[in-house]
């Protein structure tokens, strides 16, 4: 299976932006484990998933964002398939959802 190949946790450093991504940082049940994983890791951006319900969220000049799911969206008569872009810049990191 190839999320058995992948990191559970990776990142990378893009103009000086440290930017953590991770399927599941078991957010099911709040923000919590993000938020400590974040912290811990210094990150300036965590995209994550799981949920397959796309949001951005800023809490103390972090980035959360989830960008949803291209092929099955959770419930999928409200939310349409989305993927995230980020724009970043040395200057700021600018998230979007995009349906598609």
């Amino acid at each position: 299976e190839v999320s058995g190949a992948l990191p559970k946790l990776n990142s990378l450093k893009l103009y000086g932006w440290k930017i953590g991504v991770m399927h599941d940082p078991n957010t099911m049940f709040g923000m919590r484990k993000m938020r400590e994983l974040a912290k811990q890791n210094g990150f300036d951006a965590f995209v994550y998933g799981h949920t397959h319900n796309a949001n951005i969220k800023w809490e103390r000049n972090i980035l959360y964002i989830n960008p949803g799911s291209p092929t099955n969206p959770m419930s999928s008569f409200m939310n349409k398939p989305s993927v995230a872009l980020l724009k970043v810049t040395k200057e700021s990191i600018t998230p979007e959802i995009v349906q598609i």
